[in-house]
């Protein structure tokens, strides 16, 4: 579910495939259900692996709430929480510009690119993103409405960037010194927006796989 034009620039929304294809891998593994086929794309901590990709904890069917947890679970053809779809949303800079992003944002990482991160189980939307429900970006990572705040937007931070893979810093980051970042745990253990230190963990290094592959 995009920001819309009235509140993000027009124009600004491209194939999100293509964009993140040029900065993370689209490694082999089995991730998304056929169902959702080459409209998800699933993601995977450099800790880890691809054969364990982000997936929303105990999914039910074809529905998602408010505050349910967001985990890393075994790569699954079947397994419908791990279905996202990917859609570029624009860069800092259009988010500043738009009120919805901080100057310290937009200093720090203005001509990144900005992505939302929807769960569409079996390819159904729900309208629920990829988020945090804390008003600085840190914290426990759960489904959270998409394209009300910039809890549930991403940036690319391509300044950090390992080969094809890169930090996620959350839109509602307000600590640029050590940005709040995704950041991946053990399987089943609900994922955090934690500050991003130098040398980059895996675990806060994110590839992707695009498709059911």
């Amino acid at each position: 579910m995009r920001f819309t034009t009235a509140r993000v620039l027009a124009g600004t929304v491209a194939l999100a495939a293509a964009a993140f294809g040029t900065t993370l891998a689209a490694a082999p593994a089995s991730a998304a259900t056929a169902q959702c086929g080459s409209v998800c794309t699933s993601f995977y901590p450099l800790s880890t692996g691809t054969g364990d990709v982000l997936a929303v904890s105990h999914p039910s069917g074809t529905t998602g709430s408010t505050g349910q947890a967001v985990t890393i679970a075994a790569a699954s053809t079947t397994n419908q929480g791990e279905d996202w779809v990917l859609e570029i949303q624009g860069t800092v800079s259009d988010f500043y510009e738009a009120g919805l992003m901080s100057s310290g944002m937009n200093l720090h990482w203005g001509s990144d690119e900005v992505y939302e991160i929807d769960y569409a189980p079996d390819e159904t939307w729900t309208g629920l993103c990829l988020g945090t429900s804390s008003s600085n970006g840190s914290g426990a990572v759960s489904l959270q409405p998409c394209g009300e705040t910039a809890a549930t937007l991403w940036v690319a931070d391509t300044a950090d960037q390992d080969g094809r893979a890169l930090p996620l810093i959350n839109g509602n980051n307000n600590n640029f010194s050590v940005p709040y970042a995704l950041k991946a745990s053990t399987v089943g253990t609900q994922l955090t927006s934690t500050g991003l230190t130098p040398p980059i963990s895996p675990s806060q290094d994110w590839g992707t796989i695009f498709g059911e592959l």
